[in-house]
């Protein structure tokens, strides 16, 4: 009798360990079932994030290589009107300097025109002088022709004032 209440304890603590057994594999795995599922649906938030954030990463590499190939455009355009810029400094130098000396020449050639000019009024002044003394020689010259010829009038016996001769020379 001994043995069989020994052997259905014994099945029974068996039994019951299996169940424990059995209940805590059910309980654990139910326990890491539902972690699995936390873990897996944050490591799915996660992905979708790093999808999204790998994506927004992607745009950024882009636009930063635009911005990049833009830099290097604008920096060859900046050389580029530096280097105009430069030569039209050059330019706008030597053209200075052309009109510096155009001034100068100017500024001499209008002295000159002024000495010329004050010159030119001068003979102007001289010539009117001369035409006037021409004009005054010219008329006594007339008069000394009509006497000349009362004279000449006169010595022929032509003329009825043989006196007008000696009325002169006085």
């Amino acid at each position: 009798m001994g043995k069989k209440y020994l052997g259905r304890n014994i099945n029974m603590f068996l039994v019951l360990m299996i169940i424990v057994c059995v209940g805590s594999i059910v309980i654990i795995s139910t326990y890491y079932n539902y972690r699995y599922q936390i873990i897996s649906n944050s490591h799915n938030e996660i992905a979708k994030d790093l999808k999204n954030k790998t994506k927004i990463l992607e745009n950024t590499q882009n636009e930063l290589k635009n911005l990049k190939t833009t830099y290097a455009q604008t920096s060859t355009d900046v050389k580029k009107y530096d280097e105009l810029y430069l030569g039209k400094v050059t330019e706008l130098e030597s053209t200075q300097e052309k009109l510096t000396k155009l001034k100068v020449s100017y500024a001499k050639s209008q002295e000159e025109l002024i000495i010329k000019v004050n010159a030119l009024s001068a003979e102007q002044r001289k010539t009117s002088n001369l035409e006037h003394d021409l004009a005054n020689v010219r008329s006594d010259l007339s008069k000394a022709k009509k006497i000349i010829d009362k004279c000449q009038d006169g010595l022929r016996g032509d003329s009825e004032d043989e006196d007008a001769c000696l009325d002169y020379n006085n």
